[in-house]
């Protein structure tokens, strides 16, 4: 089960960093609730 979330965590950020978006603001944005940041 932890190892599923890392993984959905890590995958989350590289997607992000593939539009540009660094991990902080990337996890940042999720947490406030605009987890389709990346998707923009």
């Amino acid at each position: 089960e932890g190892a599923q979330e890392y993984l959905t965590i890590m995958s989350y950020i590289g997607t992000a960093h593939k539009h540009g978006i660094n991990a902080f603001t990337a996890i940042r944005e999720a947490l406030l609730g605009n987890s389709d940041i990346i998707f923009n």
